[in-house]
């Protein structure tokens, strides 16, 4: 984690084993990375329902915006796509309205995903999503706070 007030700057770089599709495809699925963007966001912003202050923001349930997504890992494929219903339902929550005011504010989250795979890409979906010259390695780059207004446009499918 590196912060430098001066450069507005505050990185954090995660590297995410796994051993198997099946600990890929539960990473993926938002329930697996306890270090995840959402709790360095949560330290951001506050720990919202802890506060004993009348008035604090309440815990806008950043660390369920993974589980919006299906995620589906076998050997040659890597799917990510958004389940509409469960967005729905948490968009649906009072609280992330503090979240949609941050989405307008200006303010960026820049988000970096890669893949590193262990053969070339056939096909990918998405076009935000980058592909290496040797066609091994994609990598998306968005900014985190896009989710909240269209989270479809952080779904793909890779076949490799």
């Amino acid at each position: 984690m590196r912060m430098n007030m001066e450069e507005n700057l505050f990185k954090i770089d995660m590297t995410v084993p796994f051993k198997s599709y099946a600990d890929l495809e539960y990473l993926l699925s938002g329930k697996g990375n306890p270090s995840s963007i959402s709790n360095a966001m949560k330290k951001i912003f506050g720990k919202g329902g802890e506060s004993n202050e009348p008035d604090a923001p309440k815990d806008p349930g950043l660390d369920e915006i993974g589980n919006i997504y299906e995620s589906v890992v076998t050997d040659g494929l890597i799917s990510k796509k958004i389940n509409k219903a469960k967005y729905d339902a948490l968009m649906s929550r009072p609280e992330m309205e503090q979240m949609k005011q941050v989405t307008g504010s200006g303010l960026e989250v820049l988000y970096t995903t890669t893949f590193t795979l262990p053969r070339p890409v056939k096909e990918v979906d998405n076009p935000l999503m980058k592909l290496s010259e040797d066609k091994k390695t994609l990598t998306m780059k968005y900014n985190f706070l896009e989710v909240f207004e269209s989270p479809e446009k952080f779904s793909y499918t890779i076949k490799y």
